[in-house]
């Protein structure tokens, strides 16, 4: 391991941090041990009589401790029905939050120590970073310029796998902030955070990766939170040897908590508390493995083994008597879908999907008999990682729907209910052009163009993305549904901000879509376990369009794909 002049700098940069995290407001927020709280802190639904003088709530705590909280002289919110038969009780997300103890201390060090592994491994993997060095400074103003300018900010040129993976590592800074009692909204400034650190000091001689920026600190926290409300539901719901190894799949940092906890370093006596509301919510999480076929035009039909996990938690009273109308400040659903596709040749095909949703103004009626509705609307974000066929080489793209809005409207009768849900997101993307193959078997080449395009065979793409999702249960053991999802998304020009634009010598537009129909129907032969059939038509196209000399050459493919698919299912809550 070489540790020259450029090492000295990272680790007295890296020192600095530690400094400051150290110093960085080291008391937490601590409670009362009564657990007092104001009158309008709580929403309930009556059972009896309206005025209760005093309510005990026991709520579980994610390492099994019970903290008992006792509410005086509750005054019931006007927007609850105050003829309702149910005795649930909810407290909500935000109040909750006032509940939680904030241990910084014990975030600071952890981070730190995340980023002191990550330069341990920067400097011995030195040899292979240097091809990513641009810039040496002989100066301190030399340096300072990279925080003062925007000359130094860029897209890379890594590979697919190399600039996802900024995803999980942002998902590691979020759950810090997450697992020490941060909101959501603060763990995504601290994921953020801890992405500038790597970017403008540890990595002081590349450039200042505007992908990795968008990846490491939205990404991140978007995949965060959905891994660590999946690993809180497992903990919460199920003891087995197998789901403590999903939720720790699900929440790696646990295994450091766990640590410090047991060593007797349980800093600022912080203790994790569960977030969201405690009864009447949705919450799934199966395991499955199925069988699908696959039908390409021009193509054999071929089998493909799946494997893989679906999760969904919904942290909102949709099925408890009484009305309510609130506006929720934390997470209020997260959803989760993970899968992998192997043929006789091996791994062919890796799917992945998150979505949250981290705040909503929340809507229901519920009658006694089960009869009513239940709406949520709010901000969405979500990833979904899409590579079909062995190495990327049929089709790719991963995308970051950083921002957009979510509508869920359910409706019950008698314990039927009918289910619909409508997104619609402004997104970042990595994807590698559909037809790439085509376009190289009629002699053509990405040489001159943008160098991400020419280096990897992908490019950069914003858009916009669609899904809807309409369900049914007509009965206790039926049910079926359909989904729709379309994507639409085209190349930019990167301009000064491509890491080589003195090479771009040519002007490539690139256009991609994504339009998937689905239909499915379950039936759940007993508990736990369900059976499922789906058809599934994909439409996929893509536009390489280059203009030189006033003149536009276009070159254009599309496919469609029909898939038949049986799944089945197990329940591990």
């Amino acid at each position: 391991m070489n540790f020259g002049s450029s090492s000295i700098i990272r680790i007295s940069a890296y020192l600095f941090i530690v400094a400051v995290s150290l110093s960085w407001q080291t008391h937490a927020s601590n409670i009362d041990e009564s657990n007092t709280f104001s009158s309008k802190t709580i929403v309930a639904s009556t059972y009896s009589k309206p005025n209760i003088s005093s309510l005990k709530l026991a709520n579980k705590t994610t390492n099994n401790a019970y903290q008992t909280a006792y509410f005086s002289n509750l005054n019931l919110n006007n927007s609850i029905n105050q003829n309702s038969f149910s005795n649930q009780l909810f407290l909500t997300n935000e109040e909750n939050e006032n509940s939680k103890k904030v241990n910084r201390y014990r975030a600071a060090l952890e981070i730190s120590l995340f980023i002191g592994a990550g330069l341990v491994g920067y400097n011995y993997w030195q040899e292979k970073m240097e091809d990513d060095w641009e810039f040496e400074y002989k100066s301190f103003n030399d340096y300072l310029e990279r925080f003062v300018s925007t000359d130094q900010i860029k897209f890379d040129d890594n590979s697919i796998l190399y600039n996802w993976g900024h995803v999980y590592a942002g998902a590691f800074y979020y759950q810090v902030g997450r697992v020490n009692g941060f909101s959501n909204y603060e763990s995504l400034l601290i994921s953020t955070i801890g992405s500038s650190v790597w970017e403008y000091i540890i990595e002081f001689r590349e450039a200042i990766s505007i992908n990795d920026q968008i990846m490491t600190s939205v990404g991140g926290a978007i995949l965060g939170e959905t891994f660590h409300q999946m690993a809180s539901l497992l903990k919460r719901r199920s003891k087995t040897p197998f789901s403590k190894l999903l939720a720790t799949y699900f929440q790696p940092i646990d295994i450091f908590e766990s640590f410090f906890d047991k060593k007797g370093i349980a800093l600022d006596n912080f203790e994790s508390q569960p977030i969201g509301f405690i009864r009447n919510n949705i919450e799934k999480f199966d395991i499955f493995s199925g069988i699908k076929s696959v039908d390409q035009v021009d193509e054999d039909i071929f089998s493909v083994i799946e494997f893989g996990l679906q999760g969904e938690l919904v942290n909102l009273p949709v099925k408890s008597e009484g009305s309510l109308n609130k506006q929720v400040l934390d997470t209020v659903a997260v959803e989760l879908i993970q899968e992998l596709g192997v043929t006789a040749s091996g791994l062919r095909d890796y799917y992945s999907y998150t979505k949250v949703v981290p705040s909503a103004y929340f809507s229901k009626h519920m009658s006694e008999n089960q009869s009513g509705y239940a709406m949520f609307i709010g901000p969405a974000a979500g990833t979904e990682y899409n590579s079909r066929g062995f190495d990327h080489n049929q089709d790719f793209y991963a995308i970051a729907n950083l921002l957009g809005a979510t509508l869920d409207l359910s409706l019950y009768k008698n314990k039927k209910f009918l289910r619909m849900a409508f997104d619609a997101y402004g997104n970042f993307a990595f994807v590698r052009p559909y037809g790439t193959n085509q376009y190289f078997e009629a002699g053509n080449s990405y040489l001159g163009a943008k160098t991400i395009l020419r280096k990897k065979s992908y490019y950069y793409a914003i858009g916009t993305s669609l899904r809807s999702r309409i369900e049914a249960q007509p009965t206790n053991k039926i049910g079926m549904g359909v989904t729709g999802v379309y994507h639409k998304l085209k190349s930019f020009d990167e301009g000064s901000k491509d890491r080589h634009a003195e090479d771009v010598k040519r002007s490539l537009e690139l256009k991609d879509r994504v339009a998937s129909l689905k239909a499915w129907v379950s039936y759940e032969p007993k508990h736990r376990w369900k059976i499922s059939g789906a058809i599934e038509h994909i439409y996929r196209s893509g536009n390489i369009d280059e203009t030189a000399s006033g003149a536009t050459q276009s070159f254009y493919i599309s496919d469609t794909e029909t898939t038949y698919k049986l799944q089945f299912n197990y329940d591990i809550l």
